[in-house]
């Protein structure tokens, strides 16, 4: 059984945001090596596990997991958010970026 805060534990912030960066976060959050794969694995290998003791061992490394999803989904977030400004301005804002 798992307990959803629903606060932040640590402030995420980023003064200086770099779209490269961020795009290589979603790559984490989601990619093939992404943190989102794991969650799940953990989180259906519980649900379907016998016995309480290894049902709750593994959601609870799944609901860890779900963790850094928040934060890298929250990192990834701020140092994107420079592109919202760029996105009409060019075909590809990535490459067009030179920083401030």
């Amino acid at each position: 059984m798992s307990h959803h805060v629903k606060t932040v534990m640590y402030t995420v912030r980023s003064d200086d945001p770099e779209p490269r960066f961020g795009n290589m976060l979603l790559e984490q959050f989601g990619g093939a090596n992404g943190e989102l794969a794991p969650a799940m694995q953990y989180s259906v290998q519980g649900l379907n596990a016998d016995g309480p003791a290894r049902k709750d061992v593994l959601v609870d490394i799944g609901v860890e997991e779900l963790s850094r999803l928040e934060v890298i989904g929250m990192l990834a977030k701020l140092h994107l958010k420079p592109l919202k400004d760029f996105k009409e301005a060019c075909a590809d804002p990535l490459t067009a970026w030179k920083g401030k």
